[in-house]
């Protein structure tokens, strides 16, 4: 076994995800993640039988790689993304952060796993997207159990004055 080769599974077939879509999730990074998004997607099915299946499922002998169905993200290659993900300046702060993600008239909201506590990764989109959700709605005064907040209030006193300097 090498070492982190495909080292997160996430089995998404379990019952508190989606029961009976036989879809497990694999991530992976770095060198592994370049050579995977360049190399054929029966070279990375075959790396993935070799060297999880049959070593969680040492029973399986025959697995037909036509019956299994990969999608491969080749996230450095994608001229959308092109690799990247997000990271704040140096010096921003959690006042920062929550004003760059606070609503525009309660008409324009700002999600995403650059706005999430675990920035990054995309759970924390999950999560962020699903968080905002909740608060849209609740600015449609749809019931959420939470309240559509009215204006923005720093976390800190600094920059609480700088905000009343500025009339924001």
């Amino acid at each position: 076994d090498r070492f982190g080769f495909f080292p997160w599974i996430l089995n998404l077939n379990h019952p508190r995800f989606y029961p009976g879509s036989l879809m497990w999730r694999f991530d992976i990074g770095l060198d592994l993640a370049n050579l995977v998004q360049y190399q054929s997607v029966n070279d990375t099915l075959q790396a993935i039988i070799s060297l999880k299946l049959r070593h969680y499922f040492p029973e399986i002998v025959d697995i037909n790689v036509n019956d299994i169905e990969i999608y491969v993200a080749r996230w450095n290659a994608n001229k959308y993304t092109q690799g990247s993900y997000s990271n704040y300046n140096v010096g921003l702060d959690d006042d920062d952060v929550d004003a760059a993600k606070w609503h525009l008239e309660k008409r324009l909201f700002f999600a995403g796993e650059a706005f999430a506590e675990d920035e990054g990764y995309v759970h924390a989109a999950y999560i962020n997207g699903n968080d905002t959700a909740h608060l849209v709605m609740a600015c449609m005064q749809i019931g959420t159990g939470i309240e559509c907040p009215n204006e923005y209030v720093p976390r800190n006193e600094e920059t609480l004055s700088e905000c009343k300097k500025q009339n924001m």
